[in-house]
């Protein structure tokens, strides 16, 4: 109740909205999102509270042990063991760029909740997929004699170029709504 009145989003829903951005689903995302909006839920405790959680499963990611002491609460332990194989290292550090950047502009936002959204729909980005599923194919610590899977470059144009491909749509459709 306490959270409910302090606009707090609840730790589960939380979870849930991670989750969606992990599997890169935007439709859930926005719906959990505007659940919580229209249940009074601060905006800017939101994405604070996914930063801390992207904070927390990257040092789980990169210190499993040592830094179970060092995270949020904001999810229980399991509920991180779940998230974490939906992230890589990169993509959560991708993560809480996105995010801080969306709460930094909450001082000179005309709409927060529009910055808010549009926050979440980068997060979804499949672009962010392709990068993980790339670091997954990559050892973190190559072996002597690592060579680089052949036609890596190629991969990585066609994915640069469908991304700008896509932002040139995004440009036209928003020059198109104003």
């Amino acid at each position: 109740e306490i959270c409910r009145v302090l606009g707090f989003t609840a730790a589960r829903k939380t979870a849930e909205l991670m989750k969606a951005i992990g599997e890169h689903n935007a439709p859930a995302a926005l719906t959990i999102f505007s659940e919580q909006y229209a249940e009074g839920k601060d905006l800017a405790a939101m994405l604070d509270e996914l930063c801390a959680v992207a904070r927390d499963l990257l040092i789980l990611r990169t210190a499993p042990k040592s830094g179970v002491n060092l995270i949020s609460g904001i999810c229980t332990q399991q509920e991180l063991k779940t998230l974490l194989p939906l992230f890589s290292a990169g993509e959560l550090l991708r993560v809480t760029s996105i995010l801080r950047d969306a709460a930094a502009g909450f001082n000179t936002s005309a709409n927060r909740r529009i910055d808010a959204e549009l926050a979440l729909l980068r997060l979804c980005e499949v672009e962010a997929k392709l990068d993980r599923e790339r670091e997954q194919d990559e050892p973190d610590f190559p072996e002597d004699g690592y060579e680089p899977t052949v036609g890596r470059d190629e991969e990585a144009a066609e994915r640069r170029q469908a991304f700008f491909d896509n932002l040139v749509k995004e440009e036209t459709l928003q020059g198109h709504l104003v």
